[in-house]
C-alpha cells in the first residue's frame, strides 16, 4: 500500500443510549473533582439533570451560553469558572454550549466533557470534504463512508418517528465520525463513488442519492427560503472565489455563480458544471 501518515486527536468519546449515566466514570478518569457545568438559558433544565448525575459534586452552573460565541460571555464563563474554582468544564447542548466550552478550554487548558444533544446541520458537509481532502488517507476514507451511512439511515427515521432512540443515537454517532473527519483533514470521481455505494436509494449515483436523502428529510432546500437575496448571489460568488478552499479542479467565478444561483432557488443538485 502506498505511505499514508495518520494522527488521531487525543479525544475520548463514548457513544451510546443511557451513556450519560457514565458521567461520574469520565470525572474519574479526567481525575477531576468540580466541574463548571454549561448550558443556554433555555437548557438550564439538561444542566440540573448532569448536576444530579453527578449527586451534586460541581463547582456550579453558568447558563449564558450564547449563539456564536460571543466574546463577552466568555469573559463572564471564566470569571465564573475562576471564582467558583472549577476544574473542568461540561457542556450540555449544541453549538453555543459546546463552543463556549472550547473556548473556556482552550484559554485555561481545563479538561473538557462535551455532551452533545444536536448532531449539526454540516455534518454531511464535511464527511464529503473527506472523502477527497488534500490530506485524506484510507482510514479517514472508510470512517467518512461509515458516517455517511449512519446519517443517512437514521435522519429519515428520525422524521418519521421524533422519539426513535436507536436513531437518535445512530446519528450522534454519525455527527461524530463527521468531527473526526473534519479535525483529521483540515478541511473525485472515486469519492464520489464510494459516497454512492453509502447512501441508500442511490442506485449507484451518489447525487441521485442525496437528492432522494433530501427528499424524504423534508427540508427547506433554498437559501431563499431563509432571506438570501437573488442580488446577493453575485456578491457570494466573489467572496468564495476570494477565500477558496483547496479543490481538486480549478476555482471558477462562472460555475461558482451558476452553483451558487441553484441552492439559492433549492433546485436538486446535478453534476453539469
Amino acid at each position: 500500500m502506498d505511505a499514508l501518515e495518520y494522527n488521531p486527536n487525543l479525544g475520548r468519546a463514548v457513544l451510546g443510549s443511557g451513556t450519560l449515566q457514565k458521567l461520574p466514570d469520565e470525572i474519574v478518569h479526567l481525575q477531576v473533582k468540580a466541574p463548571l457545568v454549561l448550558s443556554t438559558p433555555y437548557q438550564l433544565r439538561q444542566a440540573e439533570t448532569v448536576k444530579d448525575v453527578l449527586k451534586g459534586q460541581v463547582a456550579g452552573i453558568f447558563s449564558e451560553a450564547t449563539m456564536h460565541t460571543p466574546t463577552n460571555i466568555t469573559d463572564k464563563a471564566l470569571e465564573c469558572a475562576k471564582a467558583k474554582g472549577a476544574d473542568s468544564v461540561i457542556s450540555i447542548g449544541g453549538g453555543s454550549t459546546i463552543g463556549l466550552g472550547k473556548a473556556i478550554s482552550i484559554r485555561t487548558g481545563l479538561p473538557h466533557i462535551c455532551i452533545p444533544t444536536t448532531y449539526a446541520v454540516v455534518s454531511m458537509l464535511s464527511l464529503m470534504l473527506a472523502l477527497y481532502a488534500r490530506n485524506t488517507n484510507p482510514i479517514i476514507t472508510m470512517m467518512a463512508l461509515e458516517g455517511t451511512r449512519a446519517l443517512a439511515s437514521s435522519l429519515p427515521e428520525i422524521v418519521e418517528n421524533l422519539s426513535s432512540q436507536s436513531a437518535r443515537s445512530k446519528a450522534l454517532y454519525g455527527a461524530w465520525l463527521c468531527g473526526t473527519c473534519l479535525v483529521s483533514v483540515g478541511i473525485i470521481p472515486e469519492a464520489m463513488k464510494q459516497l454512492a455505494d453509502a447512501l441508500p436509494d442511490s442506485n449507484g449515483d451518489a447525487i441521485h442519492g442525496l437528492n432522494v436523502l433530501l427528499t424524504k428529510l423534508k427540508v427547506k432546500r433554498g437559501m431563499m427560503d431563509f432571506g438570501m437575496k437573488e442580488e446577493d448571489i453575485d456578491k457570494a460568488a466573489d467572496i468564495a472565489i476570494s477565500n477558496a478552499y483547496w479543490n481538486p479542479r480549478p476555482i471558477e467565478h462562472a460555475p461558482i455563480r451558476e452553483l451558487l444561483r441553484r441552492v439559492w432557488a433549492g433546485e436538486p443538485a446535478r453534476a453539469d458544471l
